[in-house]
C-alpha cells in the first residue's frame, strides 16, 4: 500500500522554544558577515587585519594576569614620591 500526498499525516506544528535549526543560522551568519557591494578592498584588508594586530597585546596581558610572566610586583605602586627620599 502506497501512502499519496493528500493522505500523508500532518506534521505537528513546531512548537516555539524549539531551537533553530542550522539551515537559518547559517544563512544569518552568512548574511551577516558579507560585505556590503561597493566597499573597497583595503578596508576588508583592514577589518581582517585589526584583530591580529592587537593579539600579541591581548596575550601578553592575558599572560601577565594567569600566570604572572613580566610581573614584577610593581603594579600600582607609581612613581616614589619626593617627600620619601
Amino acid at each position: 500500500m502506497t501512502v499519496t500526498a493528500d493522505h500523508a499525516p500532518a506534521a505537528a506544528p513546531a512548537s516555539p522554544a524549539a531551537p533553530a535549526r542550522t539551515g537559518r543560522l547559517r544563512a544569518a551568519w552568512k548574511r551577516a558577515h558579507t560585505p556590503v557591494p561597493g566597499v573597497p578592498r583595503w578596508a576588508l584588508v583592514a577589518a581582517y587585519a585589526i584583530p591580529f594586530a592587537v593579539l600579541p597585546s591581548g596575550a601578553w596581558r592575558i599572560m601577565t594576569v594567569i600566570f604572572h610572566i613580566g610581573d614584577e610586583a610593581t603594579h600600582g605602586v607609581g612613581q616614589p614620591s619626593p617627600q620619601s627620599g
